[in-house]
């Protein structure tokens, strides 16, 4: 909550509504609100200017004479910025538009926006960023954490995004199934992330009152973020919903009046929801967006999806999940539902980029998160390919691999080099998974004679980065190492090395950021993880994980975790005190592996 201080006359709201991006006679449309708690006389003046990178581009004025009492809203057109960069999902430029609102010659408040100057088309033969054919892929992202559900601080949200963009090469999240924090937002803005944004509810319209809530809950989100360039379409319909024509038919005209820059949609599933009536889509203009979970058949095949239905934008908003093949990821699974994650990812994302009519995929899903309904585990769900703690799993190898190799190599198995309890004693089989978006890789055991392997093209040609397969037959019980080469162009890029031999392993104790704000509020996360000699993960850790701060610092999280329950793979938060700088010291303590710490600095 935050209380706001402002003169009798403000600027209460400012939209930046852009107009033909794609032309040189690209504008920018400043809808400025003024709020008044009296009439104005005399003259009013509200002057906006427009700047990328620090460099003013446009700048105009709109005068009145006199104001009156309440809300006005004056438009200041921009325009001349031809020069303007546009905002891409690789180079995404942003801009700063500061509207001053002067009264009788006196500046009597200013408020700034930031926004990035693009053109998202959704068409029945795929989706356009600038003029340009771009795949959407993606994964549906929920705001839960553990032990503080949707209330992390701002860097704690960024992070999620980073983790996104930078670790799992998404070019874009849905925020599933609610409005998300506006800190995650700005850094989808900075990142260049495209965003799916919806009001909150999944499966269930109530009566009339909860109606005009939720046509309520669509205006507010609206308002408050149609600024930020990575938001490219609005989810007005309720996930899951079938019908309610006319309370949709009031939600799509509300956006189309708020933003008409952007189209509307909501997710349907199921046989009914994929043979649903087009016109409501047509209609509005909008996006047909399904949850597809076709179930591959027969069992044990690659999952397909369903042709994308013709005369309208076609965008999958889920799959896989935990309703195609294994009820749970979990660390402590089988290595082969381990293994099976990334290739199901893998499958329906081909089956996407094999067709340009999809506009692209949006798998379930990114991150673990608490749910009492189906397929839930102690009240969590573990479909994400990271899990609760924002810890990747072997299933998120696929997602790091598709990425150019001159952003920096990457070798994930889809497996765990171990030959302990719970793990294969012959080692990972003859058709072993390894992420990588090396052109080959080198694959030694115990310093034998190496065997190159190459991706499979042939089964995955429209992946950027198919999975390699190697025979990993291997007689366990001398611990033998492993270790593999990635190569492109002929040069080595990469070497990754792999211990069996657990006499080594460590506890990997990490904090996200050095330093945090002390203010109360900020906070950083601390990762604890058990590895091998090389920092590759280790299955099957057990015993009680001890948890301690010192200094000025407050765990979010549990001081004793049992350790093998969550597969060797935990983190806590550790939040500052208000106006207490200083060094905080996390020390994590384990029976069997070493201790480990992490140092931040509250400042």
């Amino acid at each position: 909550m935050q209380l706001t201080a402002a003169p009798q006359a403000y600027l209460s709201d400012v939209h930046a509504q852009q107009v033909a991006v794609l032309t040189a006679d690209r504008a920018v449309l400043v809808h400025c609100t003024v709020d008044s708690a009296k009439q104005l006389n005399g003259r009013v003046r509200v002057t906006a200017t427009l700047s990328q990178d620090g460099t003013p581009f446009a700048t105009s004025s709109i005068d009145r004479t006199g104001l009156r009492k309440g809300e006005t809203t004056v438009t200041v057109p921009l325009r001349g910025l031809d020069g303007v960069r546009l905002w891409e999902v690789d180079d995404p430029a942003l801009c700063e538009i500061v509207v001053t609102l002067s009264v009788g010659g006196r500046k009597v408040h200013t408020h700034p926006v930031r926004t990035g100057l693009r053109e998202a088309q959704f068409t029945p033969d795929g989706f356009l960023l600038n003029g340009r054919p771009l795949k959407l892929f993606g994964l549906n992202r929920h705001q839960w954490y553990p032990f503080a559900g949707g209330a992390m601080p701002d860097r704690v949200q960024r992070r999620d995004a980073q983790i996104l963009k930078e670790e799992l090469n998404c070019t874009m999240v849905r925020c599933s199934h609610y409005p998300q924090a506006s800190a995650f937002l700005d850094a989808c803005d900075e990142l260049g992330i495209l965003v799916w944004e919806e009001l909150p509810g999944w499966d269930h319209v109530g009566d009339t009152a909860w109606q005009g809530l939720a046509v309520r809950d669509v205006h507010d989100m609206i308002v408050r973020d149609r600024n930020h360039p990575s938001i490219i379409v609005w989810g007005t319909r309720v996930n899951e919903t079938l019908g309610q024509y006319a309370l949709y038919g009031k939600t799509d005209q509300l956006a189309a009046r708020l933003d008409p820059t952007r189209p509307c949609t909501g997710a349907v599933a199921g046989q009914r929801g994929y043979e649903s009536a087009l016109y409501p889509v047509q209609a509005a203009g909008g996006v047909f967006s399904f949850n597809d979970y076709s179930r591959p058949r027969p069992p044990g095949t690659p999952p397909t999806l369903r042709p994308p239905r013709r005369g309208v934008p076609y965008l999958v908003s889920e799959a896989v999940g935990t309703l195609v093949g294994a009820p749970s990821f979990r660390r402590t699974d089988s290595p082969a539902v381990q293994r099976q994650q990334g290739l199901l990812h893998a499958w329906v994302h081909e089956h996407a980029a094999a067709d340009p009519r999809y506009c692209g995929l949006i798998a379930w899903c990114g991150f673990d998160y608490p749910s009492g309904w189906f397929h839930s585990h102690r009240g969590v769900k573990y479909p994400g390919v990271v899990d609760f703690f924002r810890i990747p799993k072997l299933g998120a190898g696929f997602y790091r691999a598709q990425r150019d190799p001159a952003r920096g190599a990457v070798i994930e198995p889809a497996f765990h080099w171990d030959f302990g309890p719970g793990s294969p004693h012959s080692g990972p089989g003859r058709d072993a998974i390894v992420w990588s978006n090396c052109d080959t890789l080198v694959v030694t055991v115990a310093g034998r004679r190496p065997v190159t392997v190459r991706p499979e093209h042939a089964a995955f040609g429209h992946l950027a980065h198919p999975p390699f397969r190697v025979d990993l037959r291997v007689d366990g019980h001398g611990l033998p190492e492993l270790t593999i080469e990635g190569r492109v162009g002929g040069h080595t890029v990469l070497r990754r090395r792999f211990s069996a031999d657990p006499a080594f392993d460590t506890l990997a104790v990490s904090a996200d950021d050095a330093e945090i704000v002390a203010d109360g509020q900020d906070a950083t996360r601390v990762t604890l993880r058990s590895v091998d000699r090389y920092g590759a993960p280790r299955p099957h850790a057990h015993g009680t994980l001890a948890v301690a701060v010192d200094g000025p610092g407050v765990l979010v999280g549990e001081p004793y975790l049992d350790f093998g329950a969550l597969g060797g793979a935990a983190a806590v938060w550790i939040r500052s005190l208000r106006n207490a700088p200083g060094t905080i010291t996390v020390t994590a303590t384990h029976p069997f592996l070493d201790t480990g710490t992490a140092t931040i600095t509250a400042v």
